[in-house]
């Protein structure tokens, strides 16, 4: 004959009663995601966008001045 196998004691109080049929119950305040919590400039993808619109800016700033040219060349000629 094997004794009975020993259970842990309820907690003091008991046990909490489910919620009567019917009742709501309140879910947990869910954090917003981040795009929704911070403002755009704070996102990886709008400094990308402003990095690539300022090379944009100094590479045509580069072609459109036309080059150097060496002092006493006329303009319009390539000088050595």
């Amino acid at each position: 004959y094997a004794p009975p196998p020993s259970y842990p004691a309820p907690p003091p109080g008991g046990y909490a009663a489910p919620p009567p049929q019917g009742t709501l119950i309140a879910q947990p305040e869910q954090n917003p995601s981040p795009s929704e919590s911070s403002p755009f400039y704070t996102r990886w993808w709008f400094w990308t966008a402003v990095g690539v619109v300022v090379a944009g800016g100094v590479v045509a700033a580069l072609v459109l001045s036309g080059g150097t040219t060496k002092p006493g060349c006329p303009s319009g000629v390539m000088c050595k």
